[in-house]
């Protein structure tokens, strides 16, 4: 932690995750159902400012349903970001504005679970058990989860998306 500044503070700050959006769910097998917004990113900014004036010294405000159609939206699709909740440059602005208070910005995301709803869904790429069938999650908003080959998750997925998530603004813990 001396060396990596964040990881400290991030080890001491009390985590405050934020609903965006969620789905609120048809049938958890499809994720068919219509997006619910629980707080834009043009409210974020707010509530870390009330966070301060309460006298909070240190906050990781840990964003989930950022991605497109919300928490447990498409994975392992995350961007376009939601425009429901403001999109991509609202973000940016957000995550400025909380780093201007004094507080690291997070994102919940999720690099083991893909959605065959996805566009980016791959057969090819699902984890496999002993047997050869296909190893199946659990059923969230984006419907029946099956798990993704970790190499694959990283290599088509995580490097190119965390990157992405970096340049957005978010420097807290994902």
């Amino acid at each position: 932690m001396a060396r990596r500044p964040m990881l400290e503070y991030a080890a001491r700050a009390p985590a405050i995750h934020v609903q965006l959006a969620e789905k609120r769910l048809l049938s958890r097998m499809t994720g068919d159902g219509e997006l619910l917004v629980k707080t834009s990113f043009a409210e974020v900014p707010d509530m870390a400012k009330r966070l301060r004036e309460a006298e909070v010294r240190a906050a990781v405000i840990v964003l989930a349903g950022w991605n497109c159609e919300g928490r447990d939206g498409l994975y392992p699709t995350r961007f376009p970001v939601e425009s429901a909740i403001g999109g991509a440059d609202a973000m940016s602005r957000a995550l400025a504005a909380v780093k201007r208070l004094g507080f690291q910005v997070g994102a919940l995301d999720n690099f083991t679970d893909m959605y065959r709803r996805s566009p980016a869904f791959n057969a090819e790429f699902e984890a496999r058990q002993l047997g050869g069938e296909p190893w199946r999650g659990g059923s969230w908003a984006g419907g029946h989860a099956y798990v993704i080959c970790p190499k694959a998750a990283k290599e088509r997925h995580a490097q190119r998306d965390m990157r992405r998530l970096r340049e957005l603004g978010v420097e807290g813990t994902l």
